[in-house]
């Protein structure tokens, strides 16, 4: 069973009771993951069974290390790899971005207005 997945191209975070409190579980997973061309670290948290897989997703594409969680038995088969979150978070950012840019014009126009008729009065 899987509690939370998270993907960003590069990071792969997978959150499952399969590995709290299971040293052994997780070594096993660092052995074997770390076997795979592309997995540049990996990082399991027994405490809340999280597996963080850092992969070079020029060499290592996303669905194909989802492929090979799926047949060491670490996510369950069947279930579907999440959509990566990044381009939502670029377009976050975008967004933000405007709105500031937005409201430094606003404040700036309002202030020279303020400067321009203390000067005249």
């Amino acid at each position: 069973m899987l509690e939370h997945v998270h993907l960003v191209p590069g990071r792969l975070r997978v959150k499952t009771p399969l590995f709290r409190r299971n040293g052994h579980m997780a070594a096993d997973a660092q052995a074997k993951l770390g076997q795979i061309p592309g997995v540049s670290r990996i990082e399991v948290n027994t405490a809340t069974g999280s597996l963080i897989i850092h992969y070079d997703d020029r060499k290592l594409g996303s669905t194909a290390l989802w492929e090979e969680l799926v047949e060491l038995g670490y996510v369950p088969d069947g279930h579907r790899i999440p959509r990566s979150s990044q381009p939502a978070a670029a377009s976050m950012g975008t967004s933000l971005t405007e709105a500031l840019s937005r409201t430094l014009v606003n404040t700036i126009a309002e202030r020279s207005a303020a400067a321009l008729v203390r000067a005249i009065l």
